[in-house]
């Protein structure tokens, strides 16, 4: 359900293809001409509809497919129309593309935006107490997540970003592995960054990575060292049935943790040793 190429215009015809995947129903789907979001400056895109059925009858369903995001769902839920699905959407494309003034910004949203322009993975300014550099770095590692996109942008999509920050909260950790800035989570005090949280392995030094299997829970890890066919298609996945059992995983040869997180996605903790 990616794009093909994420630079150039989104086309219908891409647009189709890409709402023909997400749909449950492709050969219901049809075509909801809107002039607004297909010319919009931001969030342009193409609305199809399309026939859902249940148990309980067909139901009205909807797929939008824009340049930088898709999303499908059912119609008529608490009034739920076409129309106001794609004026939402505009909304927040709007909103999620507005220029942020100077004066909205706070110390550490300034700290963190001058460091994330110079290229560099921490904050390190003298003179600025802890609790401000602790936030600040946090915001530091959330545009850093996102290197094609410019540090004001993240800032525009992450309005949590904005608020002000809470003394009594600790917001990053150092990495157990490389001392990079890790965003805290006091459930998981030991987990590793991200770029570390790419070089897991099996016991026997196998890459993998763990994936979540449902929206109900649980998680199986897969080898990523699989060449594709060589028609160039993805090669079939094979699971590490060791690490997904055990939930021991391997960083540079040392053991770590690896299980879904409480409220969904991976997380990679460090075993502590001696």
């Amino acid at each position: 359900m990616r794009r093909r190429d994420p630079d150039t215009p989104l086309t219908y015809d891409e647009a189709l293809r890409i709402a023909r995947e997400l749909a449950g129903d492709s050969g219901s789907l049809a075509a909801y001409p809107h002039r607004g979001l297909e010319t919009a400056r931001h969030g342009r895109g193409y609305a199809f509809t399309e026939t859902i059925r249940s148990e309980r009858g067909d139901l009205d369903g909807y797929v939008l497919v824009a340049e930088n995001s898709h999303g499908s769902g059912i119609l008529g839920v608490f009034g739920r129309t076409m129309e106001t699905v794609i004026v939402e959407h505009l909304a927040k494309s709007e909103h999620d593309n507005r220029e942020i003034p100077d004066t909205e910004l706070g110390v550490p949203q300034r700290l963190a935006l001058a460091a994330f322009d110079a290229g560099d993975s921490r904050v390190d300014v003298h003179g600025t107490d802890a609790a401000t550099l602790d936030y600040a770095e946090y915001i530091l590692t959330a545009m850093r997540r996102f290197p094609a996109v410019s540090g004001r942008n993240t800032l525009a999509r992450n309005d949590h970003l904005l608020q002000p920050q809470d003394p009594a909260r600790q917001y990053v950790h150092n990495c157990p592995l490389c001392t990079e800035p890790v965003m805290h989570n006091a459930r998981y005090p030991h987990t590793v960054c991200d770029r570390c949280h790419t070089r897991t392995t099996d016991r026997a030094g196998r890459p993998i990575q763990g994936y979540n299997t449902s929206f109900s829970g649980g998680m199986a890890t897969y080898y990523t060292d699989i060449p594709a066919l060589p028609d160039g298609s993805a090669a079939p996945q094979e699971e590490c049935v060791e690490v997904t059992r055990t939930g021991v995983c391997y960083i540079d040869g040392r053991p770590a943790t690896i299980e879904e997180g409480r409220f969904g996605g991976i997380v990679v903790q460090l075993i502590a040793t001696g």
